[in-house]
């Protein structure tokens, strides 16, 4: 019976073993996405951050003071990421508009519409207009962009999508699951439509992107790219 105490022992280390070795990766991989959130941010706020210094001083006009202001808290906010992820890039956004309207003020323009930031890449600042797109896996919808991705859509090239780390892997920031749904919540916060938030970063449609099953399958509608 001695064996079989000994082969009982055996086989319970090395399930023990097997489940913590996976708890680990699993928390390894939790942690690298979450990593990846807040370097998506931090280069997103290096990005207004330039275009703010660009601007020629005019603190008399508000929008230069907004954005400035918009820079400022999301900055703070960073320390706390990326468990503030939604916060951050909603004063992103903002920042992003109160420069748009503050060079239309120097230019003499009246102020833009309040749009929400172009969709492919949020960086890229307010959209333009709304466009037909045609997503692989997922069908046609219409998404805001920026004037230089609608004119690729237009001319049937696809358009400036904005990539982030996931598992070692380039993919679209609205496919990288849930860690980084906060991401794109907090730009498209100020969306009117509960179902442009759901469609596009709720997993209503039961695609978990990202997903490394994906991999084997073949179902995911973006190829998991190698990152650069």
């Amino acid at each position: 019976m001695l064996w079989l105490y000994v082969s009982l022992g055996v086989v319970g280390l090395a399930v023990a073993g097997r489940i913590a070795w996976r708890h680990h990766l699993r928390k390894r991989a939790a942690a690298e996405e979450l990593e990846s959130v807040r370097t998506a941010i931090a280069e997103d706020l290096a990005l207004l951050e330039a275009e703010y210094r660009r601007l020629p001083a005019a603190p008399a006009i508000d929008d230069y003071d907004l954005a400035g202001k918009a820079y400022e808290s999301a900055r703070n906010l960073l320390l706390d990421a990326p468990a503030s992820a939604s916060a951050i890039t909603r004063e992103l956004a903002d920042g992003q508009y109160a420069v748009v309207r503050y060079t239309s003020s120097l230019a003499g323009r009246p102020p833009p519409e309040r749009r929400l930031p172009c969709f492919f890449n949020p960086p890229h600042g307010p959209s333009r207009a709304d466009v037909l797109w045609t997503e692989p896996g997922r069908g046609t919808r219409k998404v805001p962009a920026c004037s230089e991705d609608i004119a690729r859509i237009n001319a049937g090239d696809e358009p400036l999508i904005r990539l982030v780390n996931l598992s070692g892997h380039r993919v679209p920031y609205w496919a990288a699951g849930s860690t980084f749904a906060p991401y794109g919540l907090g730009y498209f916060s100020r969306a009117q439509s509960t179902q442009f938030l759901l469609t596009n970063f709720g997993g209503q449609d039961g695609l978990v992107y990202g997903d490394q099953r994906f991999r084997r399958t073949g179902r995911s509608p973006y190829p998991l790219e190698p990152p650069h």
